[in-house]
């Protein structure tokens, strides 16, 4: 599937989410959540993640455009991709903590609060969620319970993504 970002004014809002068949482009639905969105979307048996600026995650049935559920943290996710690992999805925030949802109900499992926004995309290695903050720091906390496993003070912000 091709993502389309239609945009009536390129400013801060977004103003439609289209899918189209690849091939074809053929609109397969169209949305309009309530703030721009700034994560990259996944797709996950097909359905669709993104964090918006409105301050929610949304899951959205890639075939139909249906809203399945969408949670809401209190602050906005910027610049990352979220990434799902056995039915949890991760993602980061500017509201300091990094969220686990249940991907297929929306339900928190746990947060994690470090001293500054995120806006990298994490990963998983090892059972362990590795990313960095903007408080300078790079985390591992446990993806299971969302206990920090160890943390590494940099020399600034941490605004790139881990690899491995």
């Amino acid at each position: 599937m091709d993502f389309s970002f239609g945009f009536d004014d390129f400013a801060t809002e977004l103003t439609s989410l289209e899918v189209r068949k690849t091939r074809k482009y053929d609109r397969i639905f169209r949305i309009t959540p309530g703030g721009s969105v700034d994560t990259k979307p996944i797709i996950w048996h097909d359905k669709v993640y993104f964090g918006s600026t409105d301050s929610n995650i949304y899951c959205i049935d890639a075939n139909t455009g249906k809203e399945l559920w969408r949670f809401k943290i209190n602050g906005i996710t910027c610049d990352s991709t979220p990434i799902i690992v056995d039915n949890i999805l991760y993602i980061p925030s500017f509201d300091t903590y990094l969220y686990a949802i249940n991907a297929i109900n929306g339900k928190l499992v746990w947060k994690f609060k470090t001293g500054g926004e995120m806006v990298t995309t994490p990963i998983i290695y090892n059972n362990s969620i590795i990313f960095g903050s903007r408080d300078g720091y790079v985390y591992t906390v446990d993806s299971t319970n969302g206990k920090e496993v160890w943390r590494f003070k940099t020399g600034d912000c941490v605004a790139s993504a881990p690899s491995v």
